[in-house]
């Protein structure tokens, strides 16, 4: 990621207290077109938020092809919208398995003084977990792929995302009501290693579904 680049995805909410109303930022990482919301919430439920095994293997090497490098891209998108980037330790693992050789430990170390602060701010332990009690959501859900290049070497592919976050239960000491949202990834690939990796993440909040800018998107290659 470029130098100022947010490392946590994430839109700028208001949000009342009382007489006051502050502002402060607020992750949206999710899911949800329509049906595909409804499962999330029911998956995110029977899960209750935590990282299974297979979570916590590394990505299987995609194809050398274009297809590949979007499937590649939305895999990332996905991982990155999880509750695993609340996790010091799930989040150092995933980010050394995606991340480009070049400056890996220095953005790794850009991605924790975004994600620590804002793990506690918002009642969550070092491992992403948030009190007894409470249930904390955060979900990715790839809508479409948008291949802007492709040299065999390189890709940079837009992943657009139905997003999902949410803290509840008496327990948490600000319960953040479960919200949906939208927004698009640009990711920077590079082949290396024989797997794709992401150099570089730009991101921004949108499209809405059904406007023009939606429609440049095909379907995300299956996981």
């Amino acid at each position: 990621m470029k130098q100022g680049q947010p490392k946590v995805v994430y839109r700028r909410l208001e949000v009342g207290q009382g007489a006051e109303r502050r502002r402060r930022r607020r992750l949206i990482i999710g899911v949800g077109i329509a049906t595909a919301l409804v499962a999330a919430i029911a998956l995110a439920t029977r899960g209750g938020g935590d990282s299974t095994a297979d979570d916590a293997k590394p990505p299987a090497a995609d194809a050398h092809t274009r297809t590949g490098a979007q499937r590649a891209s939305a895999r990332m998108a996905r991982e990155l919208g999880s509750e695993r980037m609340f996790s010091t330790s799930a989040r150092h693992d995933l980010l050394r398995s995606i991340l480009a050789s070049e400056g890996r430990e220095e953005e790794i170390r850009a991605y924790d003084a975004q994600y620590a602060p804002l793990t506690k701010r918002i009642g969550l332990d070092p491992a992403g977990k948030p009190p007894l009690g409470a249930q904390f959501i955060s979900r990715a859900t790839p809508a479409g792929t948008a291949l802007r290049s492709y040299t065999g070497s390189a890709a940079e592919v837009s992943v657009w995302c139905s997003t999902l976050f949410g803290l509840t239960g008496q327990s948490a000491r600000q319960e953040i009501p479960v919200e949906d949202g939208w927004l698009t990834m640009t990711m920077s690939m590079v082949w290396q290693d024989g797997q794709w990796r992401m150099a570089d993440m730009k991101q921004k909040d949108g499209p809405e579904p059904g406007t023009a800018a939606a429609r440049e998107f095909a379907a995300a290659p299956v996981r």
